[in-house]
């Protein structure tokens, strides 16, 4: 359940995309209708740079890659590791991931995946969620409507 007195109200974001075929060039500046960005690891990597033109711009750290719905295989520890730098360095309050499944026993489908939400999901997506709030040391917000579960 999320309880809004837990977490401080942030506003209104926007997402960054880092375009590899226009890549920003100077401080990125916000229009003082957002409050906040939300960036996905694999854009600060396309964009190293990022961390220092955020400047005053709150970052909020999301993801779709750590595939919370894979049945039989564990969270990828590379990028799971690199996402906990990431949050470290944004000090980002918390992150927010999807309930995906993008990886299986010999591969990764390299794409976000909605699993279908049934029982069979329902252990491994705790199991990981509660895996990640221990790894990163941050509340762990879930999209895709895990009450559908």
């Amino acid at each position: 359940m999320f309880y809004t007195d837990t977490f401080a109200p942030l506003g209104v974001g926007l997402e960054y995309y880092a375009y590899p075929k226009a890549l920003r060039t100077g401080a990125l500046k916000l229009p003082r209708l957002f409050d906040y960005v939300e960036i996905q690891p694999p854009h600060l990597i396309f964009d190293p740079g990022l961390i220092e033109a955020l400047g005053d711009t709150r970052p909020l750290i999301h993801s779709s890659d750590l595939s919370l719905g894979s049945v039989g295989i564990s969270m990828d520890p590379e990028f799971l590791a690199l996402t906990c730098r990431l949050l470290r360095q944004t000090r980002t309050p918390w992150i927010s991931e999807h309930i995906s499944w993008n990886r299986f026993p010999g591969g990764d489908t390299r794409h976000f995946v909605l699993p279908f939400l049934g029982d069979e999901v329902l252990d491994p997506i705790i199991t990981n969620a509660r895996e990640l709030h221990r790894l990163t040391g941050v509340p762990v917000l879930l999209e895709n409507d895990p009450g559908t579960l």
